[in-house]
């Protein structure tokens, strides 16, 4: 998370370039849901003793939280490409290879 608000920030102040950059942080959010997701196979239903909280739905909470603010970043890059910098394709829209390796299975 700390990589993708690095670029995000980079963008909005220049240093960066958005066509080059963007597509880098459509993998970092990939891995980090992947390691969301991978959270819900490993963090047990019940804790042995109660701590004040479901961990799958804490999970949940966390996932969709972070969706919500990576869709709100995406919006603020492709509108400061579009009115900021006048750029007439975005490549917001990125091609992904599948991966047969990467199916997740629930017995």
């Amino acid at each position: 998370m700390n990589k993708m608000m690095k670029i995000y920030i980079y963008i909005l102040s220049n240093r960066y370039e958005l066509n080059t950059y963007l597509p880098i942080i459509y993998d970092i959010k990939d891995s980090i849901l992947e390691i969301f997701y991978s959270l819900i196979f490993v963090v047990p239903n019940k804790f042995k003793h109660i701590y004040g909280f479901v961990p799958h739905d804490e999970v949940n909470k966390s996932i969709k939280d972070f969706i919500n603010k990576y869709n709100k970043m995406i919006t603020i890059l492709t509108n400061y490409g579009n009115i900021d910098k006048k750029y007439y394709h975005i490549n917001y829209e990125k091609y992904k290879p599948y991966e047969k390796n990467k199916e997740l299975f629930l017995p």
